[in-house]
């Protein structure tokens, strides 16, 4: 993780906690007592906190989404394949069985619960739209009004139109912005 480091005294022991220090930190950490930066998200502590903080921050590198997290493993037939998450258009619950709904057309299962593929889909961009779908909002060509207060989406490949349940309708819009 890179940070600003404004301080003097404990610089050395973030370097040693595997922190990045650098001008161009997403985080700056600040001492009690220094000047604290004009813009950007600070962390301010007391010198004698430093270790609460630096555990603070090695869990949260920890939850950063890694490159692998960008794949998904499929089964095709007898085979695992494994799936960049911008190929899948939508993943469907039936049952027990999870699919990844491709662009290509194909369906291949995975063996994931949805909610776990929905906690690692979020930061790509996907979203429930109702019990058993995620959708990648990247692919949806239109969303229309539809009946009882929900909404159909039709995605870009012209062959599927999936419904947002009431239940969700009001946070895909926050999600969405409209």
């Amino acid at each position: 993780m890179k940070v600003c480091y404004s301080g003097h005294a404990m610089r050395a022991d973030c370097e040693a906690a595997g922190l990045e220090i650098s001008d161009e930190g997403s985080i700056t950490l600040v001492e009690r007592g220094e000047s604290l930066p004009d813009s950007g998200l600070c962390l301010l502590f007391d010198e004698d906190c430093l270790p609460q903080l630096l555990q603070f921050l090695k869990r949260s590198q920890k939850n950063e989404p890694s490159p692998s997290s960008d794949f998904i493993p499929c089964r095709d037939d007898e085979r695992i394949v494994l799936i960049k998450s911008a190929e899948i258009e939508f993943v469907s619950a039936d049952g027990d069985s999870v699919a990844c709904n491709l662009r290509d057309g194909r369906t291949l299962e995975v063996k994931k619960k949805l909610y776990e593929l929905e906690s690692v889909l979020f930061e790509r961009g996907f979203f429930r739209v109702n019990k058993s779908t995620l959708v990648n909002v990247l692919e949806i060509k239109d969303i229309s009004p539809w009946f009882g207060g929900r909404l159909l989406l039709r995605l870009k490949n012209g062959r599927d139109e999936i419904e947002v349940s009431r239940k969700y309708v009001a946070d895909f819009k926050e999600y969405l912005g409209v």
